[in-house]
């Protein structure tokens, strides 16, 4: 459903102040079109990633799949790259260096981007 907003705006301005006492109107109309903001379905992912901070093992359980990890430093470099075990949720990152670094998690229908601290 659409609705038609219109909108008239009057602005009042003084233009020196010599004709300070002349008022000069200018009238606008505004014509904007609102839709109803809505989603069709609601997939609740819900991804933990802990301990965070990390020092030697990265655990990520999730309602859904991830289909592949990656994570990235903080120049966007790809420093590893995983491909989920149904069965083992805690992955190895003693291999990284100490700092931060994002972990993207790949599902079929969608990809989330979370932060993590290495010590």
């Amino acid at each position: 459903m659409k609705k038609q907003l219109l909108l008239t705006v009057v602005f009042v301005f003084f233009l020196t102040p010599v004709f300070a006492q002349q008022k000069h109107q200018v009238q606008a109309q505004f014509s904007t079109i609102c839709e109803t903001l809505s989603i069709s379905q609601l997939h609740l992912n819900q991804v933990q990633l802990y301990p965070n901070p990390v020092r030697e093992t990265l655990h990520i359980s999730s309602t859904i799949q991830a289909q592949k990890i990656t994570v990235y430093d903080v120049m966007g470099k790809v420093v590893k790259s995983i491909i989920p075990d149904l069965q083992n949720q805690a992955y190895d990152v003693s291999d990284l260096l100490s700092g931060i670094y994002f972990v993207v998690i790949e599902t079929t229908e969608q990809s989330n981007t979370y932060k993590i601290i290495v010590e």
